[in-house]
């Protein structure tokens, strides 16, 4: 967690601020699809740490529409400050029925810490994200609040994520996913979980909540330091049970991430 005074707290909030209105105002003049994260976001940055992650999930279910969905993403981010972390990376998919895997997607992710010296009832933060379509696939803008509290070795995270596409063959509509989750850290090398991730819909027009996408389970991760080798390795593997018929019944999920702080 990363320490600073009122001031810079001020200038980071007016800055994140800034950067939300002027996303929102482009997106309310673009036009998005039901959204499948399996990622919880931290608030808190830390300035010169750089970050190298592989992460993706796939999907079982006896259902065919629902079977065999595959996502993989692979970036590089850095905290070029105290209060902003930037990621550059990929985005791969393979849709359920195709047994084919596509590039998706160039994304540039943001995340913005807003509140996070400690001042406050929870530390709070915003994730802006771009992502360049490829292949035809449509461009899109994502953005939300990030939201973390800790209390002695139990930390509890919610997102709340908007999603907007453009271009040709876009969905319309603003759509909305959730993600929660609560850890317990037994150590600073190992913790474990459960964590909850769902699809709402368009903001205008919520699907019914048998057609909305909710999966909950359970995660454990690991963060480890090797001899002879700089910085840490973190793993993340958890397990998602579809709770809707639209949502697949399983989801097995991963991450592994090399962080080095310089």
């Amino acid at each position: 967690m990363m320490y600073r005074g009122q001031m810079m707290t001020y200038i980071a909030g007016s800055r994140a601020l800034a950067l939300a209105a002027s996303v929102a105002a482009v997106c309310a003049c673009v036009s998005s699809p039901a959204l499948a994260g399996t990622k919880l976001y931290s608030p808190l940055v830390e300035e010169g740490a750089l970050e190298i992650e592989q992460r993706g999930f796939v999907t079982s279910d006896s259902k065919s529409s629902l079977d065999n969905e595959q996502f993989y993403s692979a970036s590089i981010g850095y905290g070029l400050t105290d209060y902003w972390f930037a990621e550059i990376g990929g985005e791969w998919v393979r849709d359920p029925g195709t047994g084919k895997t596509r590039f998706d997607a160039t994304k540039w992710e943001n995340r913005l810490e807003i509140i996070g010296d400690g001042s406050h009832f929870v530390d709070f933060g915003l994730l802006v994200e771009y992502l360049k379509g490829d292949g035809g696939q449509p461009d899109k803008f994502e953005f939300g609040p990030l939201i973390e509290k800790r209390i002695g070795n139990t930390v509890t995270r919610a997102n709340l994520l908007f999603e907007r596409e453009i271009g040709a063959g876009r969905d319309s509509g603003l759509g909305v996913e959730y993600g929660a989750g609560i850890h317990y850290e037994f150590s600073d090398e190992f913790y474990a979980g459960i964590e909850a991730f769902g699809s709402l819909g368009p903001v205008h027009d919520f699907k019914s909540s048998k057609d909305q996408e909710h999966r909950a389970g359970p995660v454990l991760g690991s963060a480890l330091e090797l001899d002879g080798v700089p910085g840490e390795i973190k793993a993340e593997v958890g397990y998602l049970r579809g709770l809707t018929g639209a949502t697949a019944d399983d989801t097995v999920k991963w991450m592994l991430e090399y962080e080095l702080e310089f």
